[in-house]
């Protein structure tokens, strides 16, 4: 069983909390969608116990896009871990996979750079406003990150397709590919940019990325 340590519940834990528990009450919109988006980063070790490939980073950050009541979930993998990155992930759910919704829910914590600002550090001022305004933002707690169902998904991401394994990471035709090398070169002829998994189903056993 797992854990987590609640701290003092003030009143602005509190508020936010309740503000993500109405978040979540909410009925399906697909004009409105409700989307989580947290990020986890994962050390690559090849599995012949030698660095990766010159060139390539030796920690992949690993973005999950998650909108529970469509049973939706998409990874995309990042060689660095800044704001930047989360401004071209943020520009990513906004323009390629919710292009026709009138306003994303978003809900996500306050690591940094999960904020507005990020957007204004990798667009001009015009293009980050257009972005900004297409999400309506909820933020979970200080230390209440596990209220974003999205840090919930790549939890079941880790324990199934992660977890024990010595990753490695290659890149091919703009496409770049954590997971076991075995498996890799399969992956890199799939169409696509993102790995998805589906209500019912396990995460494959690589993830396929987006550069």
């Amino acid at each position: 069983m797992k854990e987590w340590c609640i701290p003092t519940a003030d009143a602005e834990f509190v508020a936010k909390m309740e503000d993500v528990l109405e978040v979540y009450q909410r009925p399906y919109d697909p004009v409105r969608p409700v989307v989580c988006i947290d990020e986890t980063n994962k050390q690559l070790i090849g599995e012949t116990r030698i660095p990766c490939e010159p060139g390539h980073p030796e920690v992949a950050d690993v973005f999950m896009i998650a909108e529970p009541l469509a049973g939706r979930m998409e990874t995309v993998v990042t060689q660095t871990r800044t704001a930047l990155d989360f401004a071209e992930i943020l520009r990513y759910t906004s323009d390629a996979l919710y292009l026709q919704a009138e306003k994303i829910v978003l809900v996500t914590d306050n690591l940094n750079t999960h904020f507005p600002a990020s957007l204004y550090k990798a667009f001009p001022p015009e293009e980050a406003r257009r972005i900004a305004e297409h999400f309506e933002w909820h933020y979970t707690p200080k230390h209440g990150s596990w209220l974003d169902m999205a840090e919930i998904e790549i939890g079941i991401m880790t324990r199934q397709a992660l977890k024990g394994l010595c990753l490695t990471c290659k890149a091919s035709n703009n496409k770049f590919v954590l997971g076991r090398s075995n498996v890799i070169q399969s992956v890199l002829k799939s169409t696509g940019s993102s790995k998805r998994r589906m209500p019912g189903s396990s995460w494959p056993d690589s993830i396929l990325i987006i550069v």
